[in-house]
């Protein structure tokens, strides 16, 4: 039994890996092509929709998908009592969106995007839908049936912006391959919960209370979380321009890729074992900063190289009309880099059932965010990616001593050195690099060919000396 159990895992582990695989492949072939098609000022438009979508996804979701998914177990009638509060949500978010939608286009003064807005209505409807039949697959551990699910719905959406994309070359190719998506996604699930969970219209309050009670921090706690993350979207808008908003949209798209990659997998190995050490009164800290590391590992590299070479990969990847904006693009790299590792403090709260803690952080912070962006916006937009960065890295060291240390008594230097190590590595590692591009030394073939040996000698080296961690972390995912 317990063999069957590892290999199941096994398997779920695979088929989720090539589903975000295939998934931010797909995505990013999108990003692509439509960076040469579409105009900035229509990636700024559709930074705002994309902000609403997820903000009205928290609301129309009602806070029930982490509660079914880590919350205890619900019978039939229970999970359609919540099935049906969320589609009301969805309806009721569909009717506001469809309100407030002239008066968003006043405030952003962006002609055409009342209309859009409606169709992020009908979005979240569908979401509201499918949400709860997913949790319920990823509570049964049933990872090949979402895999597939997810990778034939963002297919559909693939190829519904592109085409659209190329013949039309607005805004509606994004939000009609968000919908098509979205359609396909729910239906999947529904399909596949069907069978656990056939539709019915009974209604139930036993145990009502508990996932009300357990929405009631998850759902502000993860509105203020994504309204604080994206307050820089919505005031750049505002003050900027859909332009500048543009750019800065699709940078971020792209850059937040490698994360989206890579913390999914490790919260999906790692937030289960320091769920369990909790529960059993274990001591989980060397858990969590493992999965910190982990990161680090990943995603430094990844994100140095980029700002080595800004100028090329924009213009190779991007166009050479964005180039121009590289400063900009570096500045996101070190953001994103630090919020790699810093935002895997979100897994530490679920993992010890403790979702106010989220509320208040994110309470606090939200504040902060808006008097830092609001003030930056008023020297440009690449100030304003220094002051996000800015206000990430005082977040980590924030969490540390508010948080981390006094729950665990971890030193402070345990808690760099999670991070401190692979981000040393790292630069020892691609120095070289920095000086041939400073000096402007050496032909882009030489450049591309050290770039690649210094790469093998940096994984070589964490090969060497973190061979404990790697064999650590293939026991958890056998586990």
């Amino acid at each position: 039994m317990k063999e069957q159990a590892v290999s199941g895992t096994k398997r779920g582990l695979w088929w989720r890996g090539s589903a975000t695989i295939i998934v931010a492949a797909l995505q990013l072939i999108q990003l692509f092509f439509l960076a040469r098609w579409l105009a900035p000022e229509t990636f700024g438009l559709y930074a705002i929709l994309r902000t609403i979508i997820g903000f009205g996804g928290y609301f129309s979701d009602a806070g029930m998908y982490n509660a079914i998914l880590y919350g205890k177990p619900l019978d039939h009638r229970l999970f359609y009592t919540l099935f049906w509060i969320s589609v009301g949500a969805g309806l009721l978010m569909l009717m506001i969106l469809y309100a407030v939608s002239p008066v968003l286009e006043d405030f952003y003064q962006m002609p055409g995007l009342s209309g859009p807005v409606v169709y992020v209505g009908v979005i979240l409807l569908f979401m509201a839908m499918g949400s709860h039949y997913k949790a319920v697959l990823q509570r049964d551990m049933k990872y090949k049936s979402i895999a597939i699910v997810d990778i034939i719905a963002h297919n559909i959406g693939f190829f519904t912006t592109i085409i659209y994309g190329y013949l039309f070359k607005d805004v509606m190719a994004l939000v009609y391959g968000y919908l098509a998506r979205t359609m396909v996604a729910s239906a999947g699930y529904f399909i596949q919960g069907h069978m656990r969970h056939p539709l019915s219209f009974q209604f139930t309050t036993i145990g009502l209370r508990y996932y009300l009670s357990y929405a009631s921090y998850q759902l502000p706690e993860r509105w203020l979380g994504y309204l604080s993350s994206n307050m820089d979207v919505l005031i750049i808008g505002k003050v900027l321009g859909s332009e500048v908003l543009g750019v800065y949209e699709l940078f971020k798209q792209f850059l937040r890729r490698g994360i989206h990659l890579v913390n999914p997998l490790l919260d999906h190995v790692y937030l289960p074992v320091m769920t369990s050490y909790h529960r059993e009164g274990k001591p989980f800290q060397a858990i969590y900063f493992q999965m910190v590391r982990w990161s680090a590992w990943l995603l430094f590299p990844f994100y140095t190289l980029l700002i080595i070479f800004a100028n090329s990969f924009i213009a190779i990847f991007f166009g050479s009309v964005w180039v121009p904006h590289f400063p900009l693009f570096q500045w996101l790299c070190v953001y994103f880099a630090l919020h790699s590792v810093v935002q895997h403090i979100g897994a530490w709260w679920v993992a010890i059932n403790r979702p106010d803690l989220g509320f208040y952080w994110n309470l606090g912070l939200l504040p902060v965010m808006f008097f830092s962006v609001y003030f930056a916006a008023q020297h440009g937009i690449v100030v304003v990616a220094m002051a996000i960065t800015l206000l990430m890295l005082l977040q980590g060291f924030l969490l540390y001593w508010t948080m981390i240390r006094p729950q665990t008594g971890v030193e402070l230097r345990a808690y760099i050195r999670s991070f401190g190590y692979p981000l040393g590595y790292t630069l020892f590692s691609f120095f070289p690099l920095f000086g041939m591009k400073w000096y402007h030394w050496g032909s882009t073939g030489w450049m591309w060919c050290i770039t690649a040996g210094l790469l093998l000698f940096y994984l070589w080296m964490v090969w060497k000396y973190e061979t404990d961690m790697i064999k650590t972390i293939i026991k958890h995912t056998r586990q």
